[in-house]
């Protein structure tokens, strides 16, 4: 084994380690990542340790342990795309076992990596790792078809780097079963590992992958600065290990690099978990990580805020002034006995152009909170109420069903926010045909949260914008003849509902067949410096 295949093994393991650390430093669902690290970790742990003549032997027998990087890999995609039967990982588990403990127990029988030759059951072995291989690409494959388009996205990544990461431990277990050493599948390997890692981060939600990706960077650059400094104290040893360290510099500060990275997050874990005893009343690194993205978020939604009321002022400014003419024309036209049937389509153009710029205004330029205490069942009730009258075309026979829980409290918002919100999901399922709508109310898992859903059994929210029905200017189609959306109403409804510090989702119903839309509320609005609002009197 040359030493430039053992320079290549490190950056793997370095990394691998990286990963496993910090993905088990945080509460994770899902074991799949951490399982997937600490295989690859393994495995070129001790193709490491056969460069060496004192562990060689040792690390022969553990050689066939790559197994367990393709049964995790499996695990991982299990993980990924939301399976529910995991019996085929616990086989693959077990089939990685058996293949580590022949290796074990007879040293050569798969490959002999000392003497670099393939043992008489490899090529077995290499088909049975083919057809496990083929499983997890196949789920993936599966769930692509039905997937929306950025998970579809994440999927293709997810795809390529797995064939990637195939390619690479399957290229060098055939190079090192016949007598070559491959640097470039150990590169390959890691690429399609950052790449793993990268789908998997994304897939989460946006604070989660911010801190770690905050935490891999301090990580790598925390290391760094490490080796320099250890790299310098070595330099000033006197003695033996002064000629042994200094007679190569730059594959010193590799080596101490790569172990500063690789311990990294387990150093920083163990500070934050003393410092948690000693100073308890102490926020910890990742508390901080998550307040200072939070604080960023804030920034930049004010700053974008900012910058579009000045933009939709003078866009109201603009248009609004062309509108009032052509009204004032319209009646003049009306006076001098010009027929209705010309004056109202212009009419109606000029009512949808008013409420655009009206959608505009209010999207662009959100008023302020006023809060008090709100009743839930008369807010739902009074919502459908407002709904019916605002549209003269519901049909009689359309149904609204109230489901709420007895015994709610009164929650702290704005009436006429909260009841605009409302009117714009009920009035999105009426035009959309539907026939029935529910309107639920209960209380939310989370302590202190009520949850309300409005679900109908129109035809639902079209599959390609599931995933930006909340972003402005995007609407489906036209869902009555001369009507169409201006795009701006769920908008204009998810920053009220955030900014009420509560969460929309946008889903199909379960129970109705059409679209569904969940709210969850605060009971008490955290804003500092605001005194709660009085319970009303019954």
């Amino acid at each position: 084994m040359t030493h430039l295949y053992a320079y290549s093994l490190l950056p793997v393991l370095s990394i691998a380690l990286l990963l496993f650390f910090t993905v088990t430093a945080r509460p994770m669902p899902k074991p799949g990542l951490a399982i997937f690290c600490a295989s690859i970790a393994a495995w070129t742990l001790t193709l490491l340790l056969i460069f060496f003549e004192a562990t060689a032997p040792i690390a022969q027998r553990g050689a066939a342990c790559g197994g367990f990087v393709v049964a995790a890999y499996m695990h991982l995609a299990w993980d990924f795309t939301g399976q529910k039967n995991y019996a085929i990982i616990k086989l693959a588990y077990v089939m990685a076992a058996l293949f580590t403990a022949i290796g074990a127990f007879f040293p050569g029988i798969l490959y002999d990596p000392l003497s670099l030759s393939a043992g008489p059951i490899f090529w077995p072995s290499m088909a049975a790792a083919v057809i496990g291989a083929s499983l997890p690409l196949w789920a993936m494959a599966r769930a692509r078809r039905h997937a929306q388009p950025q998970r579809r996205r994440l999927l293709t990544a997810f795809m390529i780097a797995g064939v990637v990461m195939y390619a690479s431990t399957w290229g060098n277990a055939v190079s090192l079963a016949y007598g070559q050493t491959r640097p470039l599948f150990l590169l390959l390997l890691l690429g399609a590992m950052l790449v793993i890692a990268r789908v998997i981060s994304q897939a989460q939600g946006r604070v989660e992958q911010k801190v770690l990706e905050h935490s891999l960077t301090y990580s790598s650059l925390t290391a760094l600065v490490w080796a320099v400094f250890l790299c310098g104290v070595f330099m000033l040893l006197s003695g033996p290990a002064h000629a042994l360290l200094t007679s190569n510099p730059s594959s010193l500060l590799f080596v101490l690099c790569m172990s500063a990275i690789a311990f990294e997050p387990l150093r920083r874990h163990a500070l934050n978990k003393l410092a948690h005893i000693a100073l308890p009343e102490r926020a910890q690194a990742d508390q901080l990580a998550r307040a200072l993205i939070a604080q960023e978020e804030r920034t930049d939604q004010a700053e974008r805020l900012a910058e579009l009321g000045a933009f939709t002022s003078a866009i109201a400014h603009e248009v609004r002034n062309p509108l009032g003419v052509i009204g004032a024309h319209v009646k003049l036209l009306e006076r001098t006995g010009t027929p209705q049937a010309m004056l109202d389509p212009i009419r109606a153009q000029l009512e949808r152009a008013s409420e655009f710029v009206d959608d505009l205004v209010n999207y662009g330029r959100p008023r302020p909170l006023t809060l008090r205490a709100l009743s839930l069942a008369d807010l739902l009730a009074l919502g459908a109420s407002t709904a019916r009258q605002g549209r003269q075309t519901t049909p009689q026979e359309l149904a609204i069903d109230f489901d709420i829980h007895p015994q709610l409290p009164h929650i702290e918002g704005d009436q006429a926010q909260l009841l605009q919100v409302l009117v714009i999901l009920l009035d999105n399922a009426m035009l959309a045909g539907a026939a029935r709508i529910r309107m639920r109310a209960a209380r939310c898992q989370a302590p202190d949260m009520i949850c309300l859903s409005v679900e109908d059994d129109g035809p639902g929210i079209p599959a390609e914008l599931m995933e930006r029905v909340f972003l402005p200017f995007v609407t489906g189609r036209a869902r009555e003849p001369g009507i169409q959306g201006t795009g701006l109403g769920l908008a204009i409804a998810h920053r009220i509902v955030e900014r009420h510090s509560a969460h929309i989702e946008a889903k199909k119903s379960a129970a109705l067949g059409g679209a569904r839309f969940d709210i969850m509320l605060p009971v008490r609005q955290p804003i500092p410096g605001a005194s709660p609002a009085p319970e009303p009197t019954p």
